[in-house]
């Protein structure tokens, strides 16, 4: 993302035609744009998000994960997941051990992207930022997502082992 473009600009120009992304956002609020090229995401479940952060409260864990990650993030509440945006190739470099928790989407698919400016969920709308775009911060902290995977997983094998 250019300094000078703004992040509504810059997601729509993902697509051929930028308009198609603009009467997405109009009559559905969010429109379906193709990762790989511009962006990638990784999906972090939110169970393991609620892990990483030690709080299952929505709010809480947006808060830390917006701290930590430095970059834009999208929360799915029915879906369950959280999508931080990533540089184009993460997913090459993604910690493949990582990939059956928290995998890295890329080329050839796609991901339901809200409005930059919905900040919150509604009945109608539940997608939404959880931490929004900014032309200075396009992508997420790979490293940092991977530090709060091990942390997640660490966490729930923890858990799982003091239950026996």
């Amino acid at each position: 993302m250019h300094h000078n473009t703004s992040p509504t600009d810059w997601y729509a120009r993902t697509l051929r035609d930028p308009a198609e992304a603009y009467a997405a956002w109009r009559t559905c609020g969010v429109a379906v744009l193709p990762l790989g090229e511009h962006f990638e995401a990784i999906r972090f479940p939110q169970a393991l998000a609620a892990a990483a952060v030690g709080c299952t409260t929505t709010t809480v864990v947006n808060l830390a994960f917006a701290d930590a990650l430095e970059g834009p993030i999208i929360h799915d509440p029915r879906g369950g997941n959280y999508y931080l945006l990533a540089a184009p190739g993460t997913g090459t470099r993604w910690n493949r051990s990582h990939q059956r928790h928290a995998e890295c989407l890329g080329t050839d698919t796609q991901l339901g992207v809200p409005h930059p400016t919905h900040h919150h969920p509604t009945p109608a709308r539940p997608l939404y930022w959880a931490n929004p775009p900014t032309p200075h911060t396009p992508f997420c902290r790979t490293a940092a997502a991977n530090l709060l995977l091990r942390i997640a997983t660490a966490r729930l094998t923890e858990s799982a082992a003091t239950a026996l």
